[in-house]
């Protein structure tokens, strides 16, 4: 915390502002979140058809709440039947 305290501190107040105006809409958080789901080990396979990922998996979702999750998929019909089961 020292770190991004000494940030903080650093800033001019109307960039201060801001970073409260995103923390109170929650885009802080959801910046964290999306930030260390890419830091995550490499997904190695599609979690629908097991086919093996590169990393440039042309589907990328992110989901749930709090901590959010990252899934990639090889095709869109994985990605469709990763969310229909979701759903359910």
């Amino acid at each position: 915390m020292n770190r991004l305290a000494e940030i903080i501190r650093k800033l001019p107040g109307e960039d201060v502002l801001l970073i409260k105006q995103d923390l109170d809409e929650g885009n802080i958080g959801r910046l964290i979140s999306e930030r260390l789901a890419e830091l995550e080990l490499p997904q190695r396979v599609c979690p629908v058809c097991n086919t093996e990922l590169d990393d440039n998996a042309p589907y990328v979702l992110y989901f749930g709440t709090g901590i959010r999750k990252k899934a990639r998929f090889d095709a869109l019909d994985c990605l469709k039947t990763f969310i229909s089961e979701e759903l359910e």
